[in-house]
């Protein structure tokens, strides 16, 4: 990840902007804040489809020795 200030930014933007589409994630530094700019996930529907199965009662309360297993 790579840290830039807004004037350097506005200097190469169009480098940032090709470096962003590969894949880079940019921080953007204006005085102390940092604001992330990453690139756009390309997500592909029904990956799992078929894969996993969800209970009937999947909604239902988890038996208590199961539920105090989260706690420890």
């Amino acid at each position: 990840m790579k840290v830039i200030s807004v004037e350097e930014a506005k200097k190469k933007l169009e480098k940032i902007l090709k470096e962003i589409e590969e894949g880079e994630e940019i921080i953007l530094k204006i005085d102390d804040k940092e604001f992330v700019i990453s690139p756009k996930i390309k997500r592909k529907l029904g990956l799992f489809k078929g894969k996993v199965k969800i209970e009937e009662d999947i909604d239902k309360p988890l038996p208590k020795e199961k539920a105090e297993d989260f706690y420890k």
